[in-house]
């Protein structure tokens, strides 16, 4: 279901739900805007590129030189995007900003986005970033917005999922209102959940499992889920064994969540889940 709803006074609004994609012309344009062209596809969600320019003019320069300078930048990047977007097979016609405000003030400050919409992004890998998604514009992102978030990796391959693997924890639970919404968005080509959880040397298995249990049972009416936990000394290796087996999964995090906060567990789940499986990493508020 790609329309929601909400209410302005008495007044009952509907909107077609929206991906963002800020594009910076990097490799990772084309992965994400390849992504958004399956998800157009797939679900009939609406399309909105964003690009941030970066304005540095000589000293001395009068306001009119200022104003042609700009208007220059932001003809050629529309041009750059228009190439992006035909070679992805999507129409130029795409509704594009570009503008000089920063990426999350742009968001924040726009009539015609909404936080129900979810935002593309590139994610790099521990090998192309030494503190890994730390000050990155994905990070920045997640701080400061209230929007699901699809990170997708190089070489991408999974377009759209069939399946999801949700790595949650009893501690920082699961928001169930942006979780089902996903759900709801996706169901035309989801199949299957997976909810699993690392259980750490100092707590109750016994605990985590029921904790899933309880997590899953009001999602079991909308498509087919099982949980699974994993601990001991080689749970992060079954981790990665058994979403290796797991075709067409994308992996779901909370955003908060020990998956996400914990830096040794993120660098895990970067570069040894979805790089290796080259499938998108979906964050949630």
């Amino acid at each position: 279901m790609s329309y929601f709803s909400f209410r302005v006074g008495f007044k009952q609004i509907t909107m077609k739900k929206k991906l963002i994609i800020p594009i910076d012309f990097s490799p990772f344009a084309k992965e994400q805007l390849r992504l958004a062209a399956s998800w157009k596809s797939q679900y009939d969600v609406d399309l909105v590129i964003l690009h941030k320019i970066n304005l540095v003019f000589p000293s001395l320069s009068s306001a009119d030189i200022r104003l042609k300078m700009e208007y220059e930048l932001k003809r050629e990047a529309k041009n750059q995007v228009n190439e992006l977007l035909e070679e992805v097979g999507l129409d130029i016609n795409t509704p594009t900003y570009i503008f000089t405000e920063s990426l999350v003030a742009f968001i924040l400050n726009s009539k015609s986005l909404s936080q129900e919409d979810i935002i593309v992004v590139g994610m790099k890998g521990a090998g192309m970033l030494t503190q890994l998604l730390i000050g990155s514009t994905t990070t920045q992102l997640i701080d400061n917005l209230n929007h699901t978030i699809i990170a997708v990796p190089l070489d991408l391959k999974e377009l759209y999922p069939e399946k999801l693997m949700v790595g949650i924890h009893h501690k920082s639970g699961l928001n169930n209102k942006s979780f089902s919404d996903l759900l709801n968005l996706i169901s035309p080509t989801l199949n299957f959940v997976e909810f699993v959880s690392v259980v750490a040397a100092d707590e109750d298995k016994a605990k985590t499992d029921s904790f899933l249990q309880q997590i899953q049972g009001p999602f079991s009416s909308q498509v087919k889920t099982d949980f699974k936990t994993f601990e001991g000394q080689n749970a992060l290796t079954s981790l990665k064994q058994f979403y290796g087996e797991l075709d067409h999964t994308f992996l779901v995090v909370q955003r908060g969540s020990r998956s996400f906060s914990d830096h040794v567990f993120r660098k895990f789940m970067v570069n040894e889940l979805v790089y290796n499986n080259f499938a998108p990493l979906i964050i949630i508020p």
